[in-house]
């Protein structure tokens, strides 16, 4: 009995803490509408931020999105990838801009195209 209000107490604790839905079940709800490569020089140092728009086409608010950047080169053969994660809310049929900054691995003349997915993103009601 004991077992089964612990396993009972837990499974009501998750859904609390880690409500569904997850964005597992829902691939489709945050699409990138563009996405743009802009170079920036810092102090001798290069990087490359990737801004865009990024839509949700849910009913569900997603938080801590996380960005999967593929750059091309003038070939169109992939030259680098990055992840990045924005730490914003966006709320159901909304639309936001996104920045990811990301440090290049190769020389700018290399980098021509970049192609924006969401990898990943939590539900808004997740506690943490």
């Amino acid at each position: 009995m004991l077992t089964g209000l612990g396993y009972g107490a837990a499974d009501r604790m998750d859904r609390i803490f880690n409500s569904p839905p997850w964005y597992s079940e829902m691939p489709d709800a945050l699409q990138v509408l563009e996405a743009h490569l802009n170079w920036v020089e810092v102090a001798n140092t290069a990087w490359v931020y990737v801004t865009g728009l990024v839509t949700n086409r849910s009913a569900v608010s997603w938080k801590n999105i996380e960005f999967e950047c593929r750059f091309f080169g003038p070939d169109g053969a992939m030259v680098d990838a990055a992840h990045g994660t924005e730490w914003f809310t966006l709320g159901p049929q909304a639309d936001a801009a996104f920045r990811v900054r990301v440090a290049p691995s190769r020389a700018a003349s290399q980098y021509y195209t970049v192609k924006v997915t969401v990898n990943w993103a939590q539900n808004a009601r997740r506690v943490w």
